[in-house]
């Protein structure tokens, strides 16, 4: 009778101790499947983190870019109203010029031909008066050419400046595209891979987890086999 009992202390420890196997089994398949998935999900979450800051930085470089072009095309604009600044300044000294020596001239040659009176100089007086009166007439047509060059090269540089910032905004914009994509598709391959690292820690867990529960039978097995021998 005592060595009944003995043997059915034995068997219910047995029973216990696989029992308590399989409870840690279970126990560290859970642990193993909650940290894959905290793992994946703080991977995932840098992932997101660096998409998101290379958008910005991407974003941030843009505006920079578009800052940097603009200043650019304001620099040419002032070049240029610089220049047609000069070019109005130099038509108008010239004209002037003109116009105080043709007034020189015709002043000079009256007082000589009043002075003297001959036909000769009668003659200069009056073609010297007939030169400045010509220029008086077209002094204005010679000051609308600095007017017209000052025109066409504003155009032309509002042209190219327009020219330019459209390819500097395209290109900037190509950047930012090729950077947002990029970076959405290294995040999408990281949370792919996330979810493909749940999948295997699950399974690596689930055979853990079953090749403990062998173990345990296998030992309780044993140990019952040896209690009843």
């Amino acid at each position: 009778m005592t060595l009944l009992r003995l043997r059915r202390g034995r068997s219910g420890n047995v029973g216990a101790l696989a029992h308590f196997a399989t409870a840690v089994a279970s126990g560290d398949q859970t642990y193993q499947n909650q940290l894959g998935t905290a793992q994946d999900a703080l991977a995932v979450a840098d992932a997101a983190a660096d998409r998101d800051q290379a958008k910005a930085v991407a974003l941030l470089i843009q505006n920079q870019s578009l800052a940097y072009a603009q200043a650019q095309a304001d620099i040419w604009s002032a070049q240029a109203a610089s220049d047609a600044a000069l070019r109005t300044a130099d038509y108008a000294a010239v004209a002037g010029f003109y116009t105080a020596g043709y007034a020189q001239q015709a002043n000079a040659t009256a007082a000589v031909d009043t002075a003297v009176g001959l036909p000769w100089t009668n003659y200069l007086a009056r073609w010297y008066a007939a030169q400045g009166s010509w220029w008086n007439g077209h002094q204005g047509a010679f000051l609308a050419v600095a007017s017209s060059l000052n025109s066409s090269q504003s155009g032309y540089r509002s042209a190219v400046n327009a020219l330019y910032i459209t390819r500097e905004t395209a290109i900037a914009q190509a950047e930012v595209n090729w950077v947002n994509a990029t970076a959405d598709a290294d995040y999408a391959q990281s949370a792919a891979s996330g979810g493909a690292g749940d999948i295997h820690i699950a399974a690596q867990a689930a055979s853990q987890k079953t090749w403990q529960n062998a173990q345990a039978a296998s030992g309780a097995a044993e140990l019952i086999g040896n209690s009843t021998a």
